[in-house]
């Protein structure tokens, strides 16, 4: 890319802070493209020169980046790590705004570990930082990230009412990129209420969003959006195309955690089109991806449905099982809108075949 090129060339002729700086740059230039494995190795180069001279702000700067990075690939605890020595050098430095910003992206890391309090202590410390700051763009991103924490744990009308006020925020401020990211966020709350067409047009205005930006790795997840708003529509073959999209880019961009959701939201595909033994090897991918990354949250999901797989092939102590320790994480991680969704299937699906429904407690 151009602008890596460029940044690697300048930091070529520097030297100490200067030099770093232009590593930093160059990494987030490819962070920002998708190849996530080359900008951790920027980040890392640029760390290393940044501890050496001592500008304790600078390396604060970049081991946040690098913890997004980490996260990325699956290394989580490395994540974990990284972010909370970032904000340890945020708070010494008092460099209110960046800890703020480290916070918001550390809530990620909390939520998709299932710690969902902490994940919504960090983001409201983070609003605070914003708002005190009067950091309108900020303001409006970590507004976003509550949302999608409230769709998450069943408050749908919180979620709604957070997405349209950071909505707001991004076109005040002319942040395209989180334009996008609320309409897609809209779009998926309009879909779980049932309201199709709205969602669709939604997800398409958020895709030609990204497109226009060269944003691929923000388009592979509203494709992946997408594809299961055609599932939920009974358009299959479309489905199963989009999906193929979907995972072509989270290969290609490194985004394991998405190639983990979208693999099992395609082995639920499979399995409706009675394609059996299929879906159950997707579905052992999608559930080893998600254990890599911790993706908790998503492990469940696909764990409940997996069951129901297993329920179909006649095994019915491992399907029970399997159910039941999905179900139990999903009721820790308050997830009560997915738990009630998969506790209706389970229950058609049991009294099927014969069964006694599995236990909900």
């Amino acid at each position: 890319m151009e602008a890596t090129r460029l940044w690697l060339e300048f930091a070529a002729a520097s030297r100490g802070d200067v030099k770093g700086q232009a590593l930093y740059r160059a990494g987030v230039v490819e962070d920002k493209a998708g190849r996530t494995s080359r900008a951790k190795e920027l980040y890392g180069q640029a760390l290393e020169i940044h501890r050496r001279t001592g500008r304790r702000e600078l390396e604060a700067d970049v081991l946040a980046s690098l913890a997004g990075a980490q996260e990325t690939l699956g290394r989580i605890q490395e994540a974990e790590g990284t972010y909370e020595a970032a904000l340890a050098l945020h708070r010494s430095e008092g460099t209110r705004r960046l800890e703020a910003m480290t916070l918001g992206n550390y809530a990620i890391l909390q939520k998709h570990l299932g710690r969902i309090e902490e994940a919504e202590r960090s983001l409201e410390a983070a609003l605070a930082i914003f708002r005190q700051l009067r950091s309108r763009h900020y303001e409006g991103t970590t507004l976003g990230l509550l949302a999608s924490l409230y769709r998450e744990t069943g408050r749908p009308e919180a979620a709604e009412k957070g997405m349209k006020a950071a909505l707001a925020i991004h076109r005040e401020t002319g942040y395209i990129r989180g334009e996008a990211s609320c309409l897609s966020g809209l779009a998926t709350l309009a879909m779980e209420a049932g309201r199709l067409e709205e969602a669709e047009e939604g997800f398409r205005r958020a895709l030609d969003i990204l497109r226009g930006l060269g944003e691929w790795p923000g388009t592979g997840v509203v494709l992946g959006a997408l594809a299961n708003l055609h599932l939920k529509a009974g358009r299959f073959a479309l489905a199963e195309e989009t999906y193929g999209r979907a995972l072509a880019i989270h290969r290609e961009s490194g985004r394991r955690r998405s190639e983990g959701i979208d693999l099992g939201n395609l082995a639920v595909l499979q399995q409706d089109t009675g394609r059996l033994e299929l879906a159950g090897k997707t579905y052992l991918l999608a559930l080893s991806l998600h254990r890599e990354v911790h993706n908790r949250r998503f492990e469940a999901i696909h764990e409940c449905a997996y069951a129901l797989l297993l329920l179909r092939l006649g095994q019915h102590g491992e399907a029970r099982e399997t159910w039941e320790r999905g179900a139990g994480v999903l009721r820790e991680l308050r997830d009560l809108d997915a738990l009630a969704a998969t506790t209706a299937t389970m229950r058609k699906a049991c009294a099927a075949a014969g069964v006694e429904g599995f236990s909900t407690k």
